[in-house]
């Protein structure tokens, strides 16, 4: 959020309508770089490895309805009604 924030804050004092890699490099320099100083700046190294992501099946049926959606009482029957009366 520092990086953002302070991205953020540097695009507005130049104008700019979005944060773009420039932007987002100086923050890192200003931002983050004052806590860690050993941490490389991803904004601007050209050193990046692509990972494959494997995410886990998931299984979207949907087999239940929702219980707090459907009334929890029936309407009484007129048989009903008169039996009680």
């Amino acid at each position: 959020m520092k990086l953002v924030r302070y991205g953020a804050y540097l695009a507005l004092n130049q104008n700019q309508e979005k944060l773009d890699l420039n932007i987002l490099a100086m923050a890192f320099e200003k931002s983050v770089r004052a806590d860690k100083p050993d941490k490389n700046n991803p904004f601007i190294t050209d050193k990046f490895e692509i990972e494959t992501v494997y995410s886990p099946t998931v299984n979207l049926e949907v087999d239940a309805t929702n219980k707090r959606l459907k009334s929890k009482s029936k309407p009484l029957k007129a048989a009903q009604i008169l039996r009680n009366s």
